[in-house]
């Protein structure tokens, strides 16, 4: 066991080691350890990846509906979105189509200047806890014409300094006014409801 262990650790690393193209359409090689990766079997992930592209019309099928049924579904335990981004910048996503998240579809934490256009993302509306987008601590993350429809929030974001653009039919509802909201879909419960600008206008959400 000892030595399976060693060489699926080793096999990690080897998939983290990324070449990234630059502009100049020449490759540069990177450590991600130097960045943040570990090669302890577990962890994958690296704090650098500048200009992503992630495009075509694949199709991510997350399989989460073990996940959802009421045996095994746990609020509190953390499962994997489709696909997510740490540490990113300067890149984009289009085209892709993420079926059946056991959790959030896309997530996006600490990233700047995303743009996400095209996509399709799609689970049952019962399906719990399936945010589209969940976006966090990020900066100039761009969505456009793009189809969402889940059983949690399409787009769910950590507020500040927001900017929205070009909008229809929007509305941006504090869950922390909520804090119940999951247990049923069907309570009623005051809401704040934020509208554009400074505004904060109060309203009922069936949630």
């Amino acid at each position: 066991m000892a030595c399976i262990s060693y060489v699926f650790k080793n096999l990690c690393m080897f998939l983290l080691v990324v070449a990234v193209a630059s502009r100049s359409g020449t490759w540069k090689i990177f450590d991600v350890r130097k960045y943040g990766a570990k090669g302890d079997g577990k962890t994958d992930n690296a704090n650098y990846i500048d200009n992503l592209v992630v495009t075509g019309h694949g199709t991510i099928d997350g399989l989460g509906s073990h996940s959802w049924s009421s045996t095994n579904f746990d609020m509190n335990r953390r499962l994997p979105a489709n696909m997510a981004f740490v540490f990113v910048r300067k890149s984009r996503i289009n085209g892709l189509i993420s079926l059946n998240s056991k959790s959030e579809h896309l997530n996006f934490f600490c990233v700047d200047h995303f743009n996400i256009s095209h996509v399709n993302l799609t689970a049952p509306g019962n399906s719990p806890n399936t945010d589209g987008i969940k976006i966090g601590m990020s900066n100039n993350v761009k969505i456009r014409d793009s189809h969402i429809g889940s059983g949690d929030d399409c787009i769910a974001i950590s507020l500040e300094k927001l900017t929205l653009i070009s909008i229809t039919s929007l509305v941006v509802l504090d869950m922390g006014s909520v804090p119940e909201a999951w247990e049923s879909t069907k309570k009623k419960r005051t809401s704040r409801m934020l509208g554009l600008g400074t505004r904060f206008l109060l309203g009922q959400a069936t949630v």
